[in-house]
């Protein structure tokens, strides 16, 4: 697919906040004077790890199941796409305890997801098989029952490792998953068992450009990092490099529980973690992320704008501004090298 090389934006927005740094040029907008969106321009909304057990799970069953989005919805379905990295296996099964490392969500949780927005979801990660293949197995039918498409896992190994494609207004966007952790019930052992995408560069290079062959957009999700380290490691910055040079126009990261610093690279995105968007951690950092709206236009990303959020409840982010929103906005706008 041909690829223009337009001028990328990075607009950073917090209700309040405002700034806005453009690749080559400067600007100052305010919320009210973006652009609506045209016909031809595509805005994909992403968030960072969705953890819909323990404490989560909890509030849920107390104050309904759409109780973690509540405070976010209307910004979410603002996007003709909206992704995350779903962190829990959806399937029957006992409560789970705050504390325990072990990650369940009831299956009303897949009709949450679609009723806040959600278009699809990585499964590429270190949780969705805690209840082994079963539990993979029922995920993927909550998920498709509920209409929500899912990357980086599948009933084999062909499945895990092949893109899920999503079409809005005539352009078509291939997402693929990949974790560091092992796919337990699929690479290495068996491959006609349902497993996960692991973090390998050469399946992931021609995966991506396989997928260019039919998609005008390619999407890497990225599963890696050290966890609460501030800034992506080697294993991250590599494996993201490549998936651009393959020819990915985005890498959206996961897993650090922190918010690390975005990279502009060869014409390309990447948001190296985008922390925790719904979780029951109680570090400071782990509760503060941002939800990344990005438009595209002709085939490339036009801006990319920044809305901080924190989590309430152990359960619910809501939007922040003021000290708190600009703490969190300098996180994922600082340097990488």
């Amino acid at each position: 697919m041909k690829k223009t090389h337009r001028v990328m934006g990075i607009i950073l927005v917090a209700f309040g906040l405002v700034g806005c740094v453009l690749f080559g040029a400067r600007n100052v907008l305010s919320p009210t004077t973006i652009p609506e969106q045209e016909e031809h321009r595509i805005t994909l909304i992403a968030v960072g790890d969705v953890m819909l057990s323990r404490a989560v799970a909890e509030r849920m069953r107390a104050h309904g199941a759409d109780y973690p989005f509540s405070g976010t919805r209307d910004i979410l379905r603002e996007g003709d796409i909206v992704f995350g990295n779903l962190e829990t296996p959806i399937v029957e099964g006992r409560a789970i305890s705050y504390g325990e490392m072990t990650f369940r969500a009831d299956t009303e949780a897949a009709g949450a997801l679609a009723r806040a927005g959600f278009t699809i979801v990585s499964l590429a990660n270190n949780h969705t098989t805690n209840f082994g293949p079963d539990g993979l197995r029922a995920t993927f039918r909550h998920l498709s029952d509920a209409g929500i498409a899912y990357a980086g896992a599948g009933n084999n190994r062909a499945e895990a490792y092949a893109p899920a494609y999503v079409e809005r207004n005539g352009t078509t966007f291939a997402f693929l998953a990949y974790t560091y952790a092992p796919d337990t019930y699929g690479w290495g052992s068996d491959p006609d068992m349902p497993g996960l995408a692991g973090l390998d560069i050469g399946r992931m290079t021609t995966a991506v450009r396989e997928a260019k062959e039919h998609a005008d957009i390619v999407v890497v999700s990225m599963h890696a990092g050290d966890e609460y380290a501030t800034d992506p490691n080697e294993t991250q910055r590599t494996f993201a490099r490549a998936a651009i040079d393959a020819g990915a126009l985005l890498v959206v990261g996961h897993h650090p529980h922190v918010l690390q610093p975005f990279e502009r690279y060869n014409g390309g995105l990447i948001l190296y973690s985008l922390g925790n968007f719904v979780f029951d951690q109680v570090i400071p950092e782990t509760q503060q992320s941002v939800i990344a709206r990005i438009v595209f236009t002709e085939n490339d990303i036009e801006d990319v704008s920044f809305i901080p959020v924190s989590i309430n409840d152990l359960s619910r982010p809501v939007v922040v501004s003021n000290e708190e929103g600009k703490s969190i906005i300098e996180r994922i706008v600082g340097t990488t090298e």
